[in-house]
């Protein structure tokens, strides 16, 4: 009798750690424009490490992923320059375009959901360096069944275009104070510098709390809402509306590891 009972035990706790495994395993497939020995890589949202990478062949590659917590991952896509030029300086520095290129995106990695990256680029010939007013030259498209990476990815479509708007205004408040230099306007050229200095705070931190706080309110049962409360650069200066919005957030989400993060980093018991 004893014995059953060992064995009955045994199989509860292998179940039970296969359920885990199961949970935490992801899958991660794509097809690219991108040439062999292209790499795809994912790493935690701090960058910290990497956890996973493999290389293109034939177009596309396939990633699987063991015992991980479920989350904000980056994934990171890179290529070997086929513009790359280079020149030796005579104090034997190196100018010139980067050997490699890259792309990357987020994901939130949740159980029983499945991840196919395309990009609509399919000639990567005229694929140049990220720049003020091109973001993002190699767009990277997430195709899943994750509502929370759908939710992620909308959200991270806001954050782009308030960053080429803030892009476009310094572009435009520095041709203007370049203008005013030229005519020897100091008066006009301190006004639009310091319209140009004080355009981080006052524009671009409160486009970013405001889309973050948008979010939030209309996804109280997002992870993800758990995620950004988690991570804000503004928890100290936006502290009385983040307890709130912890608060609000969906009882399933209470022991969601972002959730327990932000309650820690808000004091909040």
């Amino acid at each position: 009798m004893r014995k059953c009972y060992t064995s009955i035990i045994f199989l509860l706790l292998s179940v039970t750690f296969y359920s885990c495994i199961r949970e935490g395993t992801y899958k991660i497939t794509g097809e690219l424009g991108l040439p062999d020995q292209s790499v795809v890589t994912l790493w935690p949202d701090d960058n910290s490490h990497q956890i996973a990478g493999v290389t293109v062949a034939d177009h596309k590659f396939q990633m699987k992923i063991e015992a991980l917590d479920e989350g904000v991952y980056n994934l990171l896509i890179s290529w070997k320059n086929p513009n790359r030029q280079a020149q030796i300086l005579k104090n034997g520095s190196r100018l010139g375009t980067p050997d490699t290129l890259f792309s990357r995106t987020r994901i939130y990695l949740d159980p029983n959901s499945d991840y196919h990256i395309t990009s609509p680029i399919k000639d990567i010939s005229n694929v140049s360096i990220p720049t003020r007013t091109n973001l993002n030259p190699f767009p990277i498209n997430v195709n899943t069944n994750s509502e929370a990476t759908k939710e992620l990815q909308s959200y991270l479509a806001v954050i782009s275009r308030v960053t080429l708007v803030f892009q476009k205004k310094l572009d435009s408040l520095n041709f203007l104070a370049t203008v005013a230099q030229a005519k020897d306007d100091m008066i006009n050229y301190r006004k639009i510098m310091d319209e140009y200095e004080g355009l981080d705070d006052g524009f671009f931190k409160g486009e970013i709390f405001r889309a973050r706080e948008a979010f939030i309110d209309r996804h109280k049962t997002s992870p993800v809402s758990a995620y950004l409360i988690a991570t804000a650069p503004d928890l100290k200066d936006k502290r009385v509306y983040y307890q709130q919005a912890v608060r609000k957030l969906d009882a399933a989400l209470q022991q969601n590891r972002y959730t327990i993060e932000a309650k820690r980093r808000l004091a909040i018991k």
